[in-house]
Protein backbone atom coordinates (compact mmCIF):
# COMPACT_ATOMS: atom_id res chain seq x y z
CA UNK A 1 0.00 0.00 0.00
CA UNK A 2 1.23 3.17 -0.52
CA UNK A 3 2.49 5.76 1.54
CA UNK A 4 -0.73 7.85 3.61
CA UNK A 5 0.28 11.52 3.94
CA UNK A 6 -0.62 12.36 7.20
CA UNK A 7 -3.98 14.91 7.66
CA UNK A 8 -2.22 16.79 10.54
CA UNK A 9 1.05 16.95 8.27
CA UNK A 10 -0.05 21.14 7.01
CA UNK A 11 3.64 21.24 5.63
CA UNK A 12 3.90 23.12 2.24
CA UNK A 13 6.87 22.22 0.18
CA UNK A 14 6.00 25.27 -2.58
CA UNK A 15 6.83 29.17 -1.79
CA UNK A 16 4.26 30.80 0.08
CA UNK A 17 2.48 33.52 -1.47
CA UNK A 18 3.39 37.05 -0.59
CA UNK A 19 0.05 39.05 -0.89
CA UNK A 20 1.35 42.32 -0.91
CA UNK A 21 3.77 42.16 -4.04
CA UNK A 22 0.60 40.36 -5.71
CA UNK A 23 -1.52 43.60 -4.62
CA UNK A 24 0.70 45.87 -6.63
CA UNK A 25 1.05 43.99 -9.66
CA UNK A 26 0.63 45.31 -13.05
CA UNK A 27 -2.14 43.68 -13.59
CA UNK A 28 -4.33 44.53 -10.75
CA UNK A 29 -2.96 48.38 -11.02
CA UNK A 30 -4.91 48.22 -14.61
CA UNK A 31 -7.83 46.70 -12.63
CA UNK A 32 -7.79 49.24 -10.14
CA UNK A 33 -7.70 52.56 -12.00
CA UNK A 34 -10.29 50.84 -14.42
CA UNK A 35 -12.47 50.91 -11.18
CA UNK A 36 -11.45 54.38 -10.19
CA UNK A 37 -12.58 55.78 -14.17
CA UNK A 38 -16.00 53.82 -13.36
CA UNK A 39 -16.50 55.44 -9.90
CA UNK A 40 -15.76 58.98 -10.69
CA UNK A 41 -17.59 58.47 -14.00
CA UNK A 42 -21.11 57.56 -11.74
CA UNK A 43 -20.13 60.38 -9.34
CA UNK A 44 -19.65 62.91 -11.92
CA UNK A 45 -22.88 61.83 -13.86
CA UNK A 46 -25.39 62.02 -10.52
CA UNK A 47 -24.21 64.99 -9.50
CA UNK A 48 -23.20 66.85 -12.49
CA UNK A 49 -24.30 65.80 -15.87
CA UNK A 50 -28.22 64.26 -15.35
CA UNK A 51 -29.72 67.91 -13.78
CA UNK A 52 -28.13 69.63 -16.95
CA UNK A 53 -30.27 70.94 -19.60
CA UNK A 54 -28.91 71.87 -23.03
CA UNK A 55 -29.35 75.73 -23.85
CA UNK A 56 -32.03 75.98 -26.53
CA UNK A 57 -30.69 78.29 -29.05
CA UNK A 58 -32.21 78.75 -32.62
CA UNK A 59 -29.75 76.63 -34.12
CA UNK A 60 -30.07 74.12 -32.13
CA UNK A 61 -33.91 73.80 -32.60
CA UNK A 62 -33.61 72.68 -36.36
CA UNK A 63 -30.20 72.77 -38.50
CA UNK A 64 -32.68 73.91 -41.00
CA UNK A 65 -34.58 77.18 -39.06
CA UNK A 66 -32.27 80.61 -39.07
CA UNK A 67 -34.24 83.68 -37.16
CA UNK A 68 -33.76 86.65 -39.29
CA UNK A 69 -31.04 88.86 -39.15
CA UNK A 70 -30.89 91.07 -35.76
CA UNK A 71 -33.87 89.18 -34.21
CA UNK A 72 -34.13 86.54 -32.08
CA UNK A 73 -37.69 85.04 -33.78
CA UNK A 74 -39.93 85.84 -36.64
CA UNK A 75 -41.46 84.02 -39.73
CA UNK A 76 -38.85 82.11 -42.42
CA UNK A 77 -41.00 80.55 -44.45
CA UNK A 78 -43.08 78.17 -43.39
CA UNK A 79 -41.57 78.42 -40.41
CA UNK A 80 -41.42 80.64 -37.30
CA UNK A 81 -39.28 80.91 -34.20
CA UNK A 82 -40.98 82.80 -31.12
CA UNK A 83 -38.37 83.13 -27.90
CA UNK A 84 -39.91 82.23 -24.74
CA UNK A 85 -38.44 84.56 -21.52
CA UNK A 86 -39.04 83.51 -17.88
CA UNK A 87 -41.87 85.47 -15.88
CA UNK A 88 -42.76 85.87 -12.51
CA UNK A 89 -39.05 84.71 -11.43
CA UNK A 90 -39.81 81.52 -12.84
CA UNK A 91 -36.26 81.35 -14.95
CA UNK A 92 -37.86 79.82 -17.30
CA UNK A 93 -36.53 81.14 -21.07
CA UNK A 94 -36.94 78.74 -24.18
CA UNK A 95 -37.70 78.56 -27.49
CA UNK A 96 -41.14 77.48 -29.87
CA UNK A 97 -40.32 76.16 -32.73
CA UNK A 98 -43.80 76.56 -35.61
CA UNK A 99 -43.48 74.13 -38.61
CA UNK A 100 -46.20 73.24 -40.92
CA UNK A 101 -47.01 69.52 -41.54
CA UNK A 102 -49.53 68.03 -44.12
CA UNK A 103 -52.19 71.38 -43.58
CA UNK A 104 -51.55 71.57 -40.00
CA UNK A 105 -48.88 73.54 -37.69
CA UNK A 106 -46.94 71.84 -35.22
CA UNK A 107 -45.77 73.70 -32.13
CA UNK A 108 -42.78 72.59 -30.44
CA UNK A 109 -42.09 74.11 -27.10
CA UNK A 110 -38.78 73.98 -24.94
CA UNK A 111 -38.13 75.91 -21.69
CA UNK A 112 -35.43 75.02 -19.01
CA UNK A 113 -35.81 75.07 -15.35
CA UNK A 114 -39.35 73.18 -15.58
CA UNK A 115 -41.08 72.33 -12.41
CA UNK A 116 -43.81 69.33 -12.94
CA UNK A 117 -46.31 69.00 -15.96
CA UNK A 118 -47.36 72.72 -16.58
CA UNK A 119 -50.04 73.58 -18.85
CA UNK A 120 -49.24 75.58 -22.20
CA UNK A 121 -51.76 77.80 -24.84
CA UNK A 122 -51.43 79.95 -27.60
CA UNK A 123 -53.60 83.33 -26.50
CA UNK A 124 -54.73 86.27 -28.56
CA UNK A 125 -52.78 89.54 -28.25
CA UNK A 126 -49.34 89.86 -26.92
CA UNK A 127 -47.89 88.71 -23.61
CA UNK A 128 -48.40 91.94 -22.28
CA UNK A 129 -51.86 91.96 -22.67
CA UNK A 130 -52.62 87.97 -23.57
CA UNK A 131 -56.19 87.59 -24.12
CA UNK A 132 -58.36 84.31 -24.23
CA UNK A 133 -57.12 81.05 -25.36
CA UNK A 134 -56.81 80.65 -28.81
CA UNK A 135 -55.62 77.03 -29.34
CA UNK A 136 -54.21 74.82 -26.31
CA UNK A 137 -51.07 73.30 -26.24
CA UNK A 138 -50.36 69.87 -24.70
CA UNK A 139 -49.12 70.55 -21.48
CA UNK A 140 -44.87 70.84 -20.97
CA UNK A 141 -43.24 68.01 -19.32
CA UNK A 142 -39.80 67.90 -18.63
CA UNK A 143 -39.59 70.89 -20.42
CA UNK A 144 -41.03 69.49 -23.64
CA UNK A 145 -44.46 70.45 -25.43
CA UNK A 146 -45.11 69.11 -29.40
CA UNK A 147 -48.65 70.00 -30.18
CA UNK A 148 -50.71 70.49 -33.68
CA UNK A 149 -53.26 73.40 -34.11
CA UNK A 150 -55.86 72.92 -36.84
CA UNK A 151 -54.56 75.49 -39.16
CA UNK A 152 -51.82 76.19 -41.53
CA UNK A 153 -48.64 78.93 -41.17
CA UNK A 154 -50.09 80.88 -43.48
CA UNK A 155 -53.97 81.03 -41.77
CA UNK A 156 -51.73 81.28 -38.28
CA UNK A 157 -50.21 85.12 -39.81
CA UNK A 158 -54.11 86.25 -40.24
CA UNK A 159 -54.53 86.01 -36.29
CA UNK A 160 -50.66 87.83 -35.33
CA UNK A 161 -49.97 88.66 -32.95
CA UNK A 162 -50.27 85.74 -30.69
CA UNK A 163 -48.65 85.08 -27.17
CA UNK A 164 -47.25 81.41 -25.68
CA UNK A 165 -47.26 81.03 -22.49
CA UNK A 166 -46.26 78.43 -19.98
CA UNK A 167 -48.40 78.56 -17.02
CA UNK A 168 -47.07 77.52 -13.71
CA UNK A 169 -49.29 74.33 -13.01
CA UNK A 170 -52.91 74.01 -13.59
CA UNK A 171 -54.09 75.00 -9.93
CA UNK A 172 -52.27 78.27 -10.70
CA UNK A 173 -52.98 78.78 -14.14
CA UNK A 174 -53.30 82.76 -13.15
CA UNK A 175 -49.23 82.97 -12.73
CA UNK A 176 -47.40 82.61 -16.42
CA UNK A 177 -43.79 81.17 -16.24
CA UNK A 178 -42.77 82.15 -19.74
CA UNK A 179 -44.08 84.12 -22.28
CA UNK A 180 -43.66 84.76 -25.89
CA UNK A 181 -44.96 86.79 -28.85
CA UNK A 182 -45.42 85.66 -32.12
CA UNK A 183 -45.10 88.91 -34.33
Amino acid sequence: MPDEIPVSDKSFSGPKPDYAKNILSPKNIIVYLVAAVIIYAGVYYYFFAKNKKAEVTPELASPLVQAPAGEGQGLTGNQMIVELKAQNGSGQDGLVLITEENGKTKVELSTNNTNGTQPAHIHEGACSAAGKIKWPLKNVVDGNSSSFIPVTIGELKAFLPLAINVHKSASEAATYVSCGDAK
